[in-house]
């Protein structure tokens, strides 16, 4: 029964380093790993309180970039960008 838990608990911190079990608070708290950037199409985004929200969030995740009316820039820390992305495209 002991090995079981003890199995679980490596388990549990070995799934801790992924991406989607980190937390934001997390991954703004550590270090930076690797310095990520992601350009995403944005054509579809015409609604001016989405804009808002999608520089809200970049500024909150300390995450830089540019945009334009087609397309914008992000870069930052690579976890965050990756999470940035998955927010933007659903």
């Amino acid at each position: 029964p002991s090995e079981g838990k003890d199995g679980d608990d490596e388990a549990a911190a070995a799934g801790a380093s992924t991406i989607d079990d980190m937390s934001v608070e997390d991954i703004l708290r550590s270090e930076p790993t690797v310095l990520g950037r992601r350009m995403l199409g944005i054509v579809h985004i015409r609604n001016k309180e989405h804009m808002k929200y999608c520089r809200k969030l970049a500024n909150e995740w300390h995450l830089g970039g540019m945009g334009n009316p087609n397309a914008i820039v992000i870069e930052g820390d690579e976890r965050l960008c990756i999470k940035y992305t998955d927010i933007m495209i659903q």
